[in-house]
């Protein structure tokens, strides 16, 4: 083998045509021992080290090189771009290769990237945990972020800035300058960690309670104590009420032994109030307080009072929808009976935790049933009190059955 041709008739398309000169024809066995002889075993081998050898001469390179020119108002722009916040606009200028140190234009290289928007993707962040100080001092509350800086030589130093986030708070620090959001936006138009969520909404109602005193640690190392002066909000009382829910969320993915589920907090407040009834039902603190009243036929009233005379085990199953899950519920109370005419009150005297499931999203309705037929033949109750799972135009609704 003494020539190699390869033709560039398509750039996408390449190909090597092998030809053989004037000289003796070698039967198959000689070339490979002849290859061998040359190359060794290892053909892969041989060629990595061939192509590892031309680099270190100067010879390859790492392909075409491409100088971006960005288009950007203000250095700011420039530092938002580098933050992830803001594209900006991009031109390329000609390729380039670099052979024995010299970079020179590539006119051969025929694939060009066109002019376009551009905007960085943070990798390299450093961890921040955020704490929260009252007037003595003491963590109130704290979160962890995502931390970065932009600090470079050539950059001025009063555009260098500090900036940590978690998708609902960030911190930035410019120069003497701190600022503290909560990011009211993304709170409605993002999926989140329900235990994120909670410690960031924690988070921002104790800084706004605590007058807005925080520490920042960061490389094992805090920070001196910051305050925002004169710190308000006017999302105060909306989250107040968001974290009750978020709270009640919480409790019901825990009695199903759901961990760091994800969630959308606009689905949350649509069923707030079927949300926060379920998660009451569940509490154990609450279980005196619980009651249910049946009516019943009169001509059965001497037969069941009798039968309920001693106390009896009262299992309730039921549904909650909290949009991105269907859970399912079974709780068993001990009951005290209390008759009034032909309606009889059921009074909890204790609660007995049972278990909770995620229904399967593909037919919730027979995944309850069978939850429901399972926890029956397990506690065998006297009385069952059972709420069904409905399901109207493919979304599902529990509904009270009399």
């Amino acid at each position: 083998m003494r020539k190699a041709a390869v033709e560039r008739k398509n750039p996408s398309n390449l190909s090597v045509t092998l030809t053989l000169s004037k000289g003796h024809a070698l039967p198959p066995p000689k070339v490979r021992d002849w290859l061998e002889e040359v190359c060794g075993a290892d053909m892969a081998l041989y060629s990595a080290e061939k192509s590892l050898a031309l680099k270190t001469l100067g010879y390859d390179d790492d392909g075409p090189e491409y100088v971006m020119t960005f288009s950007a108002s203000s250095v700011d722009e420039i530092v938002e771009c580098l933050l992830g916040q803001r594209e900006l606009d991009a031109s390329f200028g000609p390729p380039l290769r670099s052979r024995f140190g010299v970079k020179a234009e590539a006119p051969d290289e025929l694939v060009l990237p066109p002019a376009g928007r551009v905007s960085a993707t943070p990798r390299d962040c450093d961890p921040w945990v955020a704490e929260v100080l009252d007037e003595a001092g003491a963590p109130q509350a704290s979160i962890e972020l995502n931390g970065q800086t932009i600090a470079f030589e050539g950059l001025p130093r009063e555009h260098w800035r500090s900036e940590a986030t978690n998708d609902l708070i960030r911190i930035s620090i410019l120069r003497q300058s701190v600022t503290v959001k909560f990011l009211a936006a993304q709170l409605l138009d993002r999926t989140h960690s329900l235990d994120r969520l909670i410690r960031s909404v924690e988070f921002w109602l104790s800084l706004v309670s605590c007058g807005g005193r925080f520490r920042i640690l960061k490389l094992n190392r805090y920070s001196p104590d910051m305050q925002i002066k004169g710190m308000t909000s006017n999302l105060d009382p909306v989250l107040e009420r968001g974290l009750d829910l978020l709270k009640a969320a919480r409790t019901l993915y825990a009695y199903c032994q759901i961990d760091s589920p994800t969630i959308s907090y606009e689905s949350l407040t649509e069923r707030a109030r079927q949300i926060i009834h379920a998660a009451q039902q569940l509490d154990l603190r609450q279980a005196a307080d619980s009651w249910v009243i049946c009516e019943c036929r009169p001509e059965n009233v001497e037969e069941l009072a009798e039968r309920l005379s001693g106390g009896v085990t009262l299992l309730m199953t039921f549904p909650v929808d909290l949009g991105d899950d269907i859970l399912a519920f079974s709780v068993a109370y001990a009951v005290r009976p209390e008759w009034r005419g032909a309606t009889l009150k059921l009074h909890a005297t204790s609660r007995f935790p049972l278990r909770g499931c995620r229904l399967e999203r593909n037919d919730p309705v027979k995944d309850y049933e069978s939850f429901v037929a399972g926890i029956r033949g397990e506690v065998s109750p006297a009385l069952h009190a059972h709420i069904p799972l409905i399901v109207i135009d493919a979304e599902p609704t529990a509904e009270a059955e009399s």
